[in-house]
């Protein structure tokens, strides 16, 4: 991503940078969404498959850590981005805002809450590097396709809601992903053009495959 982003920008060519940059964020929001979505809606049955049902309490700090991942994800790419335009200063201040604001949170937050305190004090600098991110992006003068990236982050926390009113039925936890996939259909124009990739390539293998 960054050789590309460098050589975009180096060349002048500040509109392609500006859809890689954007073309990543979607690509990335759709597919590590579904991802928090599973680790939501089944991360008991996660982290007993993995560890041992001796840790199920953390079970919820692991989605959430997933949803501080799609997030650090984001402003990767937007930093990224800043450090091609030539913008090198932003990402070191953008990291210096939010790690101070994460240890400040620390402090208050794991003597309240115990461990997931952590959790929650990563959240909150994540998404506060988000809105910084932005700031900048805008600043510099780089097109953004608006806070498009984040209509999955949208319809998670819709979806999530009711997982929390029904949470042991598995009907509903199947029910929220196929509604997923179909409010992404109709709501979320780079899954349409994702899927239609996907279908695409399939086609195309099994062509291959018959000849």
């Amino acid at each position: 991503f960054f050789p590309s982003q460098s050589r975009l920008f180096g060349e002048g060519n500040k509109s392609g940078a500006a859809a890689l940059m954007n073309k990543s964020l979607n690509f990335f929001s759709i597919i590590t969404i579904f991802g928090i979505l599973i680790s939501f809606l089944f991360r008991e049955e996660i982290i007993v498959l993995l560890f041992s049902s001796a840790y199920i309490e953390s079970s919820l700090p692991f989605a959430l850590l997933m949803l501080n991942l799609y997030l650090r994800i984001l402003s990767n790419i937007m930093g990224y981005s800043l450090v091609a335009s030539g913008n090198s200063s932003a990402p070191v201040k953008v990291n210096s805002i939010t790690s101070a604001v994460n240890i400040a949170l620390s402090m208050v937050f794991i003597p309240t809450y115990g461990f997931i305190g952590a959790v929650y004090s990563l959240l909150v600098m994540n998404v506060l590097s988000q809105v910084i991110y932005h700031f900048y992006i805008v600043k510099s003068q780089i097109s953004q396709d608006g806070i498009n990236y984040l209509r999955p982050l949208v319809i998670l926390i819709v979806l999530l809601i009711p997982y929390y009113l029904f949470m042991d039925m598995i009907i509903v936890k199947l029910s929220i992903i196929a509604a997923y996939f179909i409010i992404s259909w109709f709501y979320v124009d780079e899954f349409r053009n994702l899927a239609a990739g996907i279908a695409g390539y399939i086609s195309k293998k099994r062509k291959f495959s018959v000849t």
